[in-house]
């Protein structure tokens, strides 16, 4: 429901929109004087209209909070192209993943009432959690709100199965189909993002309080805070903004996990949250509990390197495009089939925007749009501020051959997987179905080049700003990101393993058909490539765009690890005894004829 900040897949698809939308862009403001909001705005609306025309974006809606007001809302293209309805800054949207946010703060106000320990196993709360923990011998699961509010407790990101449809189970219904899940990680080892882990502090909230989870926000956080047309629903609300896909008015599936995803609200009922979290003398929400969530989490975990996450708030991810020397930084993202949206703020500054859009794919420019109008509104406050430094500057030295020998092989990373390769004096990297060529710096780190046709360089934005780096770090041996804001755990090099015992994987497998995964995922391919099991699952229209080749593990004859940035760990899929059918993430796909 939402993507990873600093995905290198998201870069890349996004990079051809990017670069078109470059293109005219309005020239920014040279110097605003001190309080010139209005140029701001002006300069926003043409920036936005152009962004949007280039872009193919139906519907945007943006609001910006400084202190205990709005100071510009706006909403710009269309909340329903088919029945000419504007888009405004009372248009309703699925926000999405922001949704986190309200869970962590329901969950964070019971624990400052003692009615849930923050730091005890969650199934003390929740005792129809019934599953184990495959990294503890099979133990009941063991980890706690705490590390589900921070995406430390090893979970997998979903549970697809039943996730999507065009009616969704209740949200309870995970449970019992949990008992059959596996970890993904040990508890507290890594930052693994999971929709499902707020699914479960969405039950524990339900349980603490006797209430269904969207009766329970309404009354104790939407009611009070003033959000009068915003709501938590499966399905997505008559009154909101329709879903568009390339100009064309589409149906948003509903959905299960409402207590990650399920917010429905427009850019000024976010605002009121804001200034809530803001505003030191709002008392709507209590200091005690905004000063928890903007806490740093698992500061001295070495695979979390410079990413740092509160409870719930994300407060620094590198590459996340965000004003920096400015103060801590709270944000997150939100993403649906159709909709994105993003809010970010500096508390210090008690400055926040908020951008949400109806249109899918629009998600580089919502995402850019909140950063962009946050540096231009804290500049009209505080003056310009100074350049940051080049992240990468390539040397003019080629590789050294004991470099060229220690880079070539295939990584696990968050881009899917990852080839490195070496070509004479050269190294290319294969990612994402493009190929870069990685040219060195004078610390031995890779940035990225791309070539047109293989000929041309190629621009490629913020992408070429990062640098990669090798490192070993508890024991594994991990390709690090250096970008803005910091470095950021990108992968980890592959250890050759072989094929493996056990009935094939390969071949093309199907969501069972009449299930509502089927309609969102056309096939999943496995195919082996130098070695390497691979998969790649192969979406419909309505699902975005297809997914990167993804490396497979063999833990046994039967069961594999789906990689993702570790190249041990991960979620588990399981085969049949007869070869015909896989389970995995609570769906089953069976083998095509």
């Amino acid at each position: 429901m939402t993507r990873t900040p600093l995905r290198l897949t998201g870069l890349l698809l996004a990079l051809s929109q990017l670069l078109a939308a470059c293109a005219g862009a309005p020239a920014r403001p040279s110097a605003l004087a001190a309080g010139d909001d209005a140029a701001v705005v002006r300069h926003m609306e043409a920036w936005l209209a152009h962004r949007m025309r280039s872009e193919g974006i139906t519907g945007l809606s943006i609001a910006v909070v400084d202190g205990p007001r709005v100071v510009w809302a706006h909403g710009a293209g269309w909340a329903d192209a088919n029945a000419r309805q504007p888009a405004t800054p009372d248009t309703v949207y699925r926000m999405g993943s922001i949704t986190k946010l309200f869970t962590a703060t329901a969950t964070m106000r019971l624990a400052e009432a003692g009615r849930i320990d923050p730091d005890a196993p969650l199934a003390a709360v929740l005792p129809a959690l019934q599953m184990r923990d495959r990294h503890a011998g099979g133990a009941p699961v063991a980890f706690t709100a705490r590390q589900l509010m921070s995406h430390h407790a090893g979970l997998p990101r979903d549970l697809v199965g039943g996730m999507w449809g065009d009616t969704a189970a209740p949200m309870h219904s995970v449970l019992p189909t949990l008992a059959g899940i596996d970890t993904a990680y040990p508890a507290g080892q890594v930052f693994s993002y999971s929709n499902l882990g707020f699914t479960l502090l969405g039950l524990a909230v339900e349980q603490v309080s006797g209430e269904d989870y969207a009766t329970h926000l309404e009354r104790t956080l939407l009611g009070p805070l003033g959000m009068h047309t915003a709501s938590v629903t499966a399905a997505l609300p008559d009154a909101a903004a329709r879903a568009h896909r390339d100009g064309r008015v589409e149906p948003e599936m509903a959905l299960r996990d409402i207590a990650a995803g399920g917010l429905n609200a427009s850019v000024l009922d976010m605002s009121r949250f804001m200034i809530a979290v803001l505003d030191p003398e709002d008392r709507r929400l209590p200091q005690a509990v905004r000063g928890a969530m903007q806490q740093a989490q698992y500061a001295g975990n070495p695979l979390d390197l410079d990413l740092r996450m509160g409870l719930g708030w994300l407060l620094n991810m590198p590459g996340s495009d965000s004003p920096d020397a400015a103060g801590p930084l709270i944000q997150h993202d939100g993403a649906t089939l159709h909709f994105s949206s993003r809010l970010i703020a500096l508390p210090e500054q008690r400055l926040g925007v908020i951008v949400a859009s109806n249109s899918a794919g629009a998600g580089p420019t919502v995402h850019a749009a909140a950063a962009y109008a946050l540096e231009l509104f804290l500049e009209a406050r505080n003056g310009p501020r100074p350049a940051s430094p080049a992240l990468f500057a390539a040397r003019e030295q080629p590789w050294r051959p004991d470099e060229l020998e220690v880079w070539p092989g295939d990584y696990s990373t968050l881009a899917g997987h990852v080839r490195v390769s070496r070509d004479g004096e050269r190294l290319h990297a294969d990612l994402a179905g493009t190929r870069f060529e990685l040219i060195p710096d004078s610390q031995g780190r890779a940035g990225l080049r791309y070539r047109l046709l293989g000929l041309l360089p190629v621009p490629i934005g913020r992408l070429g700003e990062i640098a990669l780096e090798r490192r070993q770090i508890a024991g594994r041996d991990v390709l690090v990101a250096h970008a803005e804001g910091g470095a950021l755990l990108a992968g980890e090099r592959m250890r050759p393993e072989g094929s493996g015992s056990g009935p094939a994987l390969t071949g093309r497998w199907r969501p069972q058909a009449g299930t509502p995964e089927a309609a969102l995922i056309d096939h999943v391919e496995v195919f082996e490539d130098a070695g390497v099991l691979l998969s790649r699952s192969v979406l419909h229209a309505v699902g975005g765009n297809d997914a990167p080749a993804v490396p497979l593990r063999r833990l046994d004859a039967r069961r594999v690890e789906v990689l993702g940035v570790l190249a041990s760990g991960g979620e588990v899929a399981e085969l049949s005894e007869d070869g015909r059918r896989v389970r995995y993430s609570g769906m089953t796909l069976e083998r095509a004829q």
